[in-house]
């Protein structure tokens, strides 16, 4: 949301109101820019009676936010039933729920309509949900017998670590396929609730996630795997930065002189001896230390 926008219009009664103040939030990001209800809170409010759940539950319906029948519950024993629902609705657990996503413990079974239980029991697999396009050269990457589904979770995962990581080496890029295809196969394994043999390609997993380096802990570049193997290498990692003055030192005292004269002067006090107020002549000067 852009910083001078603060106000917005409410759909229902058309006035300009506060857009944090006046509007609570959508269950969904995409339904405005600023991640607020398009209808004011006086408005919403106007339309529910707290008392009448199935009121309340039309009302969520119209935003598209769930009724929960527990927070109701809860929200009609407070003084301000329907401010205390919405907050409810706007914590992390409720934050994007819609009103598919109602909880009304067989209060109220003339709203659950037949759409609302399909889709409510409804199991979408990720072929119903991805959608994009499988190129000759996927194909050939990544092997025939694939679906779209599986296409996508290989290159999402490639795409994410090669942006992570520095890949440079044939090497290191086809341990990384190997990589995401271990991932593929014990995802599907958990989804299945095949636990054996998820637990056998997590190990296989972590073994091919540690022979290839791309571990945060031991994660490496390729650069730095295969080492620098030539003169004009070194001359480059010496001068990437740019050329590095010599360090001029001015001072020919340094605190190391302070410290032997401190160290001299204790001995001094021991012996009843006058007590120095400049280091000896004799200790090392900085500048003729580094003098070339």
């Amino acid at each position: 949301m852009s910083k001078e926008r603060v106000n917005k219009e409410c759909s229902k009664c058309l006035k300009e109101k506060n857009v944090e103040r006046d509007f609570y939030l959508a269950s969904s990001d995409l339904i405005s820019s600023d991640h607020r209800m398009t209808i004011c809170k006086d408005c919403l409010f106007g339309m529910v009676n707290m008392k009448d759940p199935e009121s309340l539950a039309n009302a969520m319906r119209a935003v598209d936010r769930p009724f929960m029948k527990g927070d109701y519950d809860d929200a009609i024993t407070k003084d301000n039933p329907f401010g205390y629902y919405m907050r409810m609705l706007g914590t992390r657990q409720n934050r994007y729920r819609t009103y598919l996503d109602s909880d009304f413990q067989g209060a109220l079974p003339e709203l659950e309509a037949e759409e609302y239980k399909d889709n409510k029991e409804k199991v979408y697999s990720a072929e119903e949900m991805v959608r994009f396009k499988v190129t000759p050269d996927l194909i050939l990457k990544w092997g025939d017998g694939l679906n779209e589904s599986d296409i996508y979770q290989l290159e999402s995962f490639y795409n994410s670590m090669m942006e992570s990581n520095s890949i440079e080496t044939p090497q290191h890029i086809e341990s990384l396929k190997l990589l995401c295809k271990v991932n593929l196969a014990q995802n599907k394994a958990l989804n299945e609730g095949s636990i054996t043999e998820f637990k056998n390609l997590n190990m296989q997993y972590n073994v091919v996630l540690k022979d290839s380096g791309l571990r945060p802990i031991d994660r490496q570049s390729g650069g730095e795997s295969s080492g620098i193997r030539s003169f004009s290498q070194i001359w480059e990692e010496i001068e990437k930065d740019g050329f590095i003055p010599k360090h001029n030192v001015e001072v020919s005292q340094d605190i190391v002189d302070k410290t032997i004269m401190y160290t001299e002067n204790y001995t001094r006090r021991l012996l009843n001896s006058e007590v120095l107020s400049e280091p000896p002549e004799d200790t090392p000067k900085v500048d003729e230390q580094y003098e070339l």
